[in-house]
């Protein structure tokens, strides 16, 4: 019997190890990939093999199919209850539907690698710009949070008709993927947790606060410099 999600231990969260589970009633399958520094020993096989694929070097040719697999994903707008999400969608329609969560300022890019490497021909793959990322709706203030997230992530996998589905959380998608295992865990086969960070040490706050600050901070587009005026700022 698959073991129910636990929450993330010291080497992700800065905090003491727990085996608390998240979910009493959660039955799905949780694989954790940490970072460089976790134990060889506590890989498996095929999570080495996940993990060479982010550090192998990309041939031409690799770049290309790569490429290619990009420009065969099919650009959709999911029309959901508090706004549409952008979203691509790959691989098979009848294979097992894989759903990639991105981290806080990141969007549906960033599983390009992941996807490229899971088999299409078995998996029906979900790529999506979260609520307010991307070209994805911006749903307003007071109504974000991961709890949000997982309700979309939920919906989502409703619209494509999926009973069940796997989620690959990705930093800040971590917690979102865990929530969403929480709300419907007799529908999450599988959730993968890559890069999660927890509360930092007391002695980074205020670095660490400040880069998030930044996050708030909106940068006005550049026009068109008018032809024949030049300027000697970057």
């Amino acid at each position: 019997m698959p073991a129910p999600i636990m929450r993330l231990n010291e080497s992700c969260c800065g905090g003491a190890p727990s085996s608390e589970p998240i979910s009493e009633t959660s039955s799905v399958s949780t694989i954790r990939v940490d970072d460089a520094s976790a134990s060889q020993k506590a890989r498996s096989p095929s999570l080495d093999r996940l993990l060479s694929n982010f550090i192998k070097r990309t041939t031409p040719a690799q770049a290309a199919l790569r490429f290619a697999a990009v420009a065969a994903a099919l650009a959709r707008r999911l029309k959901l209850r508090t706004g549409e999400i952008a979203c691509e969608i790959s691989g098979s329609d009848s294979g097992q539907l894989a759903i990639g969560i991105p981290g806080l300022s990141a969007n549906l890019r960033c599983f390009d690698v992941i996807f490229d490497a899971l088999d299409g021909a078995h998996h029906r793959k979900l790529a999506f710009d979260p609520r307010g990322r991307g070209r994805s709706s911006d749903s307003g203030p007071g109504t974000y949070g991961w709890p949000s997230h997982a309700r979309d992530v939920i919906e989502m996998a409703d619209q494509l008709g999926s009973e069940t589905f796997d989620v690959i959380g990705w930093s800040m998608g971590v917690w979102i993927a865990m929530v969403v295992a929480q709300m419907a865990p007799q529908r999450v086969r599988r959730v993968v947790l890559i890069d999660a960070a927890g509360l930092p040490e007391e002695s980074v706050k205020v670095p660490v606060y400040a880069g998030l600050d930044r996050l708030a901070t909106v940068f006005p587009s550049r026009g068109r410099r008018p032809r024949g005026r030049t300027s000697s700022t970057a």
